[in-house]
């Protein structure tokens, strides 16, 4: 297993941490990152028929037999992204018309990404992460670097810790996961938080169906099945930039393109 010094640790997060910012700062600015529709934000595989959505910096698009398509007209820019149903998504971030507040708090789309609705937070909230299971939403606010938890899909939002983070998992129906900027993981409930200070420096987290998945700033795949002791799995090209484990298929976003693995990590085929 590959081990980190604390000193290694906080070299990679501030890499990804000057990618992830450079690439985010203006959302008009070129984008820099992943495939021809720019920087990616988040992944979601919808679950009516299993397509892969990729929510950028320049609006939502679906992978269709290993092409991404532009998903409607709108170029919003989606910093946190999550598939709750059949052709139902959840996002944030900022919008490319006045048609919605900026930031745009929570939004819901029932129609497949071609129209967003708020739901919450609007106007106040920048959610760079969302993990979402049946009612339970994690979220992170970067305007006020909160962790947020909702049990009634998001109509309301309770407060659990104020963390400088990248990434947020739901660890179990109250406890969440949160992934910080040094690369150290916390865990986050009502009661408090708590370091995780012996795992290895971590970027991106998620659930998956033997536990948890999770990749290092330096492209690393690592497994857990309790998020206190972990694996390495298997290697990505570039810097990372989503992650989606959900399914039977992984997926992850890489400044170098998106990767499908079949084996829960241990390999990756590119498909963009």
């Amino acid at each position: 297993m590959r081990t980190f010094t604390p000193a290694r640790r906080s070299t990679i997060v501030a890499a990804l941490m000057i990618l992830l910012l450079g690439a985010c700062a203006d959302p008009q600015a070129e984008p820099t990152g992943v495939s021809a529709f720019g920087h990616v934000h988040g992944l979601g595989l919808n679950s009516k028929d299993g397509r892969l959505y990729v929510a950028t910096h320049n609006g939502l698009f679906v992978v269709d037999d290993g092409e991404a398509q532009r998903v409607g007209h709108l170029e919003h820019d989606l910093m946190g992204f999550a598939v709750v149903g059949p052709d139902t998504f959840l996002a944030s971030g900022h919008p490319a018309s006045g048609d919605l507040p900026d930031p745009m708090g929570l939004v819901r789309s029932d129609d497949d990404g071609l129209s967003w609705e708020p739901v919450s937070l609007v106007g106040e909230s920048d959610l760079h992460s969302l993990d979402v299971e049946d009612d339970t939403i994690a979220a992170y606010d970067s305007t006020a670097s909160r962790v947020l938890f909702s049990k009634d899909a998001g109509r309301t939002f309770d407060t659990l810790a104020t963390i400088e983070a990248i990434d947020t998992a739901l660890l179990d129906a109250d406890t969440v996961l949160v992934a910080g900027t040094d690369g150290v993981l916390s865990l986050v409930d009502v009661e408090g938080s708590e370091r995780l200070e012996g795992t290895p420096g971590l970027a991106f987290v998620d659930r998956a169906s033997q536990g948890l998945a999770a990749l290092g700033p330096d492209g690393q795949v690592w497994v857990s099945g309790d998020a206190r002791s972990w694996s390495g799995r298997g290697q990505l090209d570039g810097v990372p930039a989503a992650l989606e484990t959900g399914g039977r298929r992984w997926h992850a976003a890489t400044s170098t393109g998106i990767y499908t693995s079949s084996d829960e990590g241990a390999s990756w085929e590119k498909v963009l």
